[in-house]
């Protein structure tokens, strides 16, 4: 973390874990030298040139500091500018905001003017208007939003609009749901969802876009030192400031809030987000080709260090994987680093009582009643599980269906791919007929039929993505249409870019890209929205013969691991975990 240390003049760095951070600009106390700071307020790294760019407040200028070592000084971008916060884009445009002038510009690297991109009409609340603007955010359309501090309120600027739109607050200054106190640090994620540091109502709000009001997601529990309160003694000592900063992904889940309390220390929380957000990937992610083991590796057989033949999987909040072990008739629980798993379903050899499974192939958590959900295949059924300690068989949930995959979707709707009657149905918990949503017209490759639909992905505006496997293609279905849309492979089997070789397991990210095990061309692909040909980011060689748990998405605060699985001659399981490599940072992503 580089952190501006605003009434210490200095920008200081701060490792996670550290009890001491480095000054790395400024702390010459407080002056207009070019080796001095005079209250900073915002700061961001500039991976090109490896510098930080400064908003020297009371000097009126933004600074530039390399971070190479032996760096006394900086340097002048830009001077006449009171200046509160900072953001770049892709192009690596810089944004500033300027509170004595109401406004947010645009500058290239070197320019000294910019370009006006909100406010600058006035102080006021006009839509043409800001009121000391604050932080501010640039989204990858170079939408700028803004923590309109004066005027309570969150502002969206469209890139080239003349007027901005209300997206947060603007309800005039209070406590209540629809209303913020002094708004500064904000994050918008890929869905327009406002997270804003509120910071006189001592909390962080989300505010889902198009909302009337927010929700307190941390804070809002009064003003004072608690685990669970922000804290301020005089105005303006409550600062929360770092959710303005678009996250690079390897941090994706970790919002930093930084407060002052009564002795001006600054402490910097850090919460985890809760809550099944579905990641984008980079782009031009590069991921790593070698993987690490995490389940099974023995040897194929039924202790509890082994797998046979497993099938689909699931993650839950805690990197506990929940493993459909195919042949060895269970489910088996593993923590991530365990050498062993735990039986938590079936294990009591093959059959059709309710304390047995039958080549289980798919299962996923429900954690609104802390249960297992299992395609019990070879008995035709779906089962629940309860996941309490002492539970000794399951319960029928759905008859008759020769299951495959499962997912569920952000109302507790039961998705189920049927590899007999060609279909997917949802169900709602309790129902046993459900309703079509993907195929149902019989085996065949029709836009409207499916020719054994293995796994399913569920996205939140309930669009169904299917691995139609022995169609060798994935298909998207809108909610309510009638015919899918061919959005990978389709092409006929094959090894080519164009091509798929019996889809199985498969993960779409909020941009539309689509992940998918291409199982018997031993590979895993990724599919841009709308893209003819898709690219292998891993496999393509060597002995595997299925990777197939792409298809379940983690919550996000597990960070990013990726973990697939594949049999090899053997019939050995092994999960890998592979990691994207961004620049020359190790992430992790968390889909499966």
């Amino acid at each position: 973390m580089v952190i501006a240390d605003g009434d210490n003049h200095r920008i200081i760095q701060w490792e996670m874990g550290d009890t001491n951070g480095q000054v790395v600009a400024g702390g010459n106390d407080k002056g207009n030298r070019m080796d001095q700071l005079n209250y900073p307020t915002d700061v961001l790294i500039d991976k090109e040139t490896d510098s930080l760019i400064i908003c020297d407040r009371h000097n009126r200028r933004v600074v530039r500091w390399s971070r190479h070592g032996g760096t006394i000084q900086g340097e002048i971008l830009i001077d006449n500018i009171r200046c509160y916060g900072l953001a770049m884009d892709d192009q690596r445009c810089l944004y500033i905001s300027d509170t004595d002038k109401h406004e947010v510009r645009r500058y290239q690297i070197g320019g000294k003017n910019g370009i006006l991109v909100a406010g600058g009409n006035g102080q006021g609340a006009g839509l043409n208007q800001l009121n000391y603007p604050y932080y501010i955010f640039i989204d990858q359309q170079q939408t700028v939003y803004v923590s309109d501090n004066g005027n309570h309120r969150v502002m969206k600027w469209n890139k080239g609009a003349k007027e901005g739109i209300v997206v947060a607050g603007g309800q005039g200054q209070g406590n209540v749901l629809t209303q913020l106190s002094c708004p500064k640090g904000l994050f918008v994620d890929t869905l327009g969802t406002i997270y804003v540091a509120d910071s006189f109502n001592h909390r962080v709000m989300r505010w889902p876009e198009g909302a009337k009001q927010g929700t307190v997601i941390v804070g809002g529990n009064g003003e004072g030192k608690g685990a669970n309160q922000f804290n301020y003694s005089f105005a303006l000592i409550l600062l929360v400031t770092a959710l303005h900063r678009p996250l690079s992904t390897e941090q994706y889940i970790d919002s930093l809030y930084e407060h002052w309390h009564a002795l001006n220390l600054l402490e910097i929380f850090q919460y985890s987000i809760q809550c099944s957000v579905i990641p984008n990937i980079p782009a031009n992610a590069r991921w790593n080709q070698s993987g690490v083991a995490v389940a099974g590796g023995h040897g194929g057989g039924n202790a509890t260090n082994q797998l046979n033949r497993p099938q689909g999987l699931f993650v839950d909040d805690d990197r506990t994987m929940v493993i459909a072990d195919y042949y060895n008739n269970r489910i088996i629980q593993w923590k991530m680093g365990d050498t062993n798993g735990q039986v938590v379903a079936g294990g009591n050899s093959q059959g059709n009582r309710l304390d047995q499974l039958n080549w289980p192939a798919d299962v996923l958590i429900d954690k609104e009643t802390d249960s297992l959900i299992v395609c019990d295949r070879n008995n035709r059924r779906v089962v629940r599980w309860s996941r309490r300690s002492g539970t000794t068989q399951g319960e029928i949930l759905i008859n008759n269906i020769t299951c495959w995959g499962l997912a569920m979707d952000g109302q507790r709707y039961l998705y189920i791919s049927d590899t007999n009657k060609h279909e997917v149905r949802r169900y709602q918990i309790g129902d046993k007929n459900g309703t079509i949503v993907a195929g149902g017209n019989g085996e065949s490759a029709g836009l409207n039929q499916l020719n054994s639909p293995y796994y399913t992905f569920v996205d939140q505006e309930q669009t169904v993505y299917v691995s139609d496997r022995d169609n060798h293609r994935v298909m998207k279905w809108n909610k309510g249409t009638k015919e899918g849309i061919v959005v990978a492979g389709g092409q006929g089997q094959g090894n080519a870019l164009t091509q798929l070789s019996y889809p199985q397991g498969l993960f779409v990210d909020t941009l539309g890209t689509i992940y998918v095990a291409d199982s018997w061309n031993n590979r895993v692909m990724r599919w841009p929205k709308e893209a003819k040909q898709g690219t292998v980011i891993v496999g393509g060689n060597a002995l595997i013969l299925l990777v197939t748990a792409l298809h379940r998405p983690l919550s996000t605060e597990q960070y990013i691991d990726l973990l697939y699985e594949h049999w090899h001659t053997l019939n050995l399981l092994e999960i890998f975990q592979y990691g994207i490599q961004c620049s020359d940072e190790l992430i992790f992503l968390n889909l499966l």
